[in-house]
Parts: structure tokens; sequence; C-alpha cells
């Protein structure tokens, strides 16, 4: 488990079923779902690389996720970015060992 603010959460990665790109979320300590890290941007023309996925820049429901992210070593940016509506997204490659 790792610490998020006040919290206690696990990776869960998965894919998603347009496009089969990677799906990264968090579950909290009790096995619950707690957020999704990742957004499946097919449907706005881009594709992720192999073993990685979108997540939105700045601060999320209170949280850097990039951040957190790049500091708990799980992930890290690839230099790709995408946008989509008002939000931008940063291309990051995780760790899935």
């Amino acid at each position: 488990m790792l610490k998020l603010g006040k919290h206690k959460v696990k990776l869960i990665f998965d894919t998603y079923k347009f496009g089969n790109g990677l799906y990264v979320g968090l579950e909290d300590e009790n096995g619950e779902f707690f957020d999704d890290l990742t957004t499946n941007l097919l449907g706005a023309g881009y594709l992720a690389n192999i073993d990685c996925g979108f997540v939105q820049e700045g601060s999320v429901w209170g949280n850097d996720y990039i951040k957190w992210l790049e500091k708990n070593g799980l992930a890290k940016r690839t230099g790709n970015v995408a946008r989509s509506g008002f939000n931008t997204y940063a291309e990051m490659k995780f760790v899935l060992e």
C-alpha cells in the first residue's frame, strides 16, 4: 500500500474495452474503488504507447497524481501530451512489475 495524502492506496491495472489501452486506477486499503489515474483518449485521437497511459495534469480532487507517481517511482513522463476538452494529459510510462 502507498500513502496518498491521508489515504492508503494501491495501483490496479486493466485494459480499456475501447482500444485495449492501459487502464490504471487506485483502490483503497479495503479493496474499494478510490479513483481513476488514466483516461482513455482514443476517441479524441490519441493512442498511448505500450505500458503507458494518459494522466490529467494538475490537481485532481486535490491530488497531483503526476507528481505522486513520479515521487513514488511508479511512472515517468514520456514527453507526449494530449489535450481533450479543457484538460491536458501527460503520457506516463508505468512500472508494471
